[in-house]
């Protein structure tokens, strides 16, 4: 996990980090807008943080292997959402099949406007998720995230997800392949 780490630190610098400009915002404040949206709107679900915290140009880069579980086609099929409206979904989504859902941050690297996070979530699968029924199990989400801060905002973000150990904790492997098959194909 160590090289993991390094290579998302050294790939910030490649992801928008601009140490050069004078009007960043102090490394506590970029922190702090991080762990509040991961608190106040994943953690506890208010959706409003979203909107004060995400940009309306927000970009999202994502490498979602497993789409689906993410707010992709066969969720949000013949919709088009805004990128807040999208995040708000998928934070509906994942609360009402984990109610206890709670993420935390494990390491967090600030570097001008941009803040790279090693993240975990955990939740018990208590409601329906994919069209699978409740397990019951408990599983934990690993995933690693550079977001740009500008403006107090959430504008940009390249996302990794670890999807695969996700759903294979959860026992749900092979009924999202067969709908990530559907889904591109």
């Amino acid at each position: 996990m160590g090289l993991t780490w390094v290579a998302i630190v050294v790939m910030s610098n490649r992801c928008g980090a601009r140490p050069d400009r004078k009007d960043l915002m102090a490394p506590q404040e970029a922190q702090r807008i991080v762990r509040r949206f991961l608190e106040e709107a994943w953690n506890k679900g208010n959706l409003d943080v979203v909107d004060e915290l995400i940009a309306s140009e927000y970009r999202l880069h994502a490498t979602v292997p497993l789409l689906p579980l993410f707010g992709g086609p066969v969720l949000l099929e013949g919709t088009v959402l805004t990128p807040t409206e999208r995040i708000k979904q998928s934070i509906l989504l994942r609360r009402a099949a984990f109610p206890d859902w709670r993420a935390s941050v494990e390491r967090m690297v600030v570097e001008g406007d941009t803040v790279a996070t090693l993240q975990r979530g955990t939740g018990s699968h208590l409601g329906e998720y994919l069209g699978v029924p409740p397990t019951g199990k408990t599983a934990t989400m690993t995933s690693m995230s550079i977001r740009r801060i500008s403006g107090g905002m959430i504008v940009e973000e390249w996302l990794v997800i670890d999807a695969a150990d996700f759903v294979h904790q959860l026992g749900l492997l092979s009924e999202v392949a067969g709908q990530e098959r559907t889904a591109i194909g």
